[in-house]
Order: structure tokens, then C-alpha cells, then sequence
């Protein structure tokens, strides 16, 4: 306020009484982090396949929900084991590895996404696709028009997912995270959480070796 008041010449320069003071420090909260023990349940927690997919790339990449947008499905290689990422927070690109449990996952989901698209996937399709919700049926109620939606929604490969954080939260409410404080207010979990949870649950699998070596994969494939 006394700045807004200085710059308009309502008070002379200097008159703020707060201009030396400091404000009080706001600690640090514990934010989720999703042990590597509960990555299983929190997979299995997914209601659409193309949900379970979002959480397999955001806790064995750790991508960010910009990342993960971007992805095409040729930027997957099954047969060398990389997947080519744009980085968009850097401008930069990334040939990232895909572990044995991300494997299994995108082997999952590209043939079920090939049968619901009824046509085989191409290069420039996106690998997590936004979905086309069936048109309204008369006679059915809003609820059970919703509940329809949600079953029989085709995958749109020309669209990328609108809101990948929003499905990532929906995962982790089913999976019975607590995702609001004492006070209702939202902890604002979604993304990374789960980027979070992987860096961490992979540093703890390589810190065995060596901590300075574990840190540098790590801070490697957060693009840090």
C-alpha cells in the first residue's frame, strides 16, 4: 500500500513505517510423496486407462504436465528403450530411458488406445489424447448421461489432454490421499506429486552406490 502511495506521490519517499521491517517466516510444509511400496495401488487406482498412463509417465519420468502434453507416439521407442521428450520450462529436449514397469504400462496402453481409436496409431498422434464424449441421449438423466460419458468417451489422437492435473488428482482421491489441508483449503497435488514421488523413490534406489552419483541421475531426469 505505502509503495502504491509513494509512487503516485501521496507520501514523500521513505514514509513507510514497515520500510525496514521483515515479514514473519511461513514454515514449510510436508507436501505428499508417494512411497515407491504404494506406486502398484496408486496405478490400480486409475478409472480409464488413459488416466493410469498419465500416472505410469509422471512417477517413472517424472514429466511435467507441459511434458506430457507434448508427447507424440513416436517420440516412444519400445525397442530402444527411450522415449524423446520436449522440455518446455528449458526450450531443451531429452532422450529419457523407459524402465521395465513404464514398458509394461505403455505396452498396455498403446494397444488399447489403437483398439479404442479403431485404427493403428501414427507418429504424430498424441500419446496421451484428449477424449470425445458420446453425444447426449434423451431420456436419461444429467447423472446418467455423465456416467455414460465416462464409460464410452472415444480417444481423440489429434488432441492433446486438457487437464492432466485434474485426472492425476481424481487418481489420487481414489487411492485415499488426502488432498485438502485442515481448513478445506486444496494441497494442490496433482503432476508433481507424482514427479516428486518418482525423483525421490529412484534416488533412493541409487543412493546405494554413491550419493553424489544417485543426486546427479536424479537432478539428470528432473531437468534440474
Amino acid at each position: 500500500l505505502f509503495a502504491y502511495a509513494e509512487q503516485r506521490r501521496y507520501v514523500p519517499s521513505g514514509a513507510s513505517p514497515v520500510v525496514h521491517r521483515r515479514p514473519f517466516k511461513v514454515a514449510r510444509r510436508e507436501r505428499l510423496r508417494i512411497p515407491a511400496a504404494e506406486f502398484g495401488r496408486l496405478l490400480n487406482a486409475a478409472g480409464h486407462p488413459r488416466d493410469r498412463i498419465m500416472v505410469a509417465l509422471g512417477l517413472f519420468l517424472f514429466l511435467r504436465q507441459s511434458e506430457l502434453k507434448h508427447l507424440r507416439v513416436g517420440d516412444v521407442n519400445l525397442d530402444a528403450g527411450e522415449v524423446f521428450v520436449t522440455v518446455i520450462k528449458t526450450k531443451q529436449t531429452d532422450r529419457m530411458p523407459i524402465s521395465a514397469e513404464l514398458d509394461a504400462e505403455l505396452r498396455s496402453w498403446l494397444a488399447f488406445y489403437s483398439l479404442n481409436a479403431g485404427r493403428a496409431l501414427r507418429p504424430d498422434d498424441y500419446l496421451v489424447p484428449a477424449k470425445t464424449p458420446p453425444l447426449f441421449t434423451k431420456g436419461l438423466s444429467p447423472q446418467q448421461n455423465a456416467d455414460a460419458a465416462k464409460r464410452n468417451a472415444t480417444l481423440n489422437p489429434t488432441r492433446p489432454v486438457g487437464q492432466a492435473e485434474r485426472a492425476v488428482q481424481r487418481v489420487l482421491d481414489r487411492a485415499g490421499y488426502d488432498l485438502r489441508q485442515d481448513n478445506g483449503k486444496s494441497e494442490s497435488e496433482g503432476m508433481h506429486t507424482l514427479r516428486r514421488s518418482g525423483a525421490r523413490a529412484l534416488f533412493d534406489q541409487l543412493v546405494e552406490t554413491g550419493y553424489d552419483g544417485a543426486m546427479r541421475t536424479v537432478q539428470s531426469m528432473l531437468h534440474h
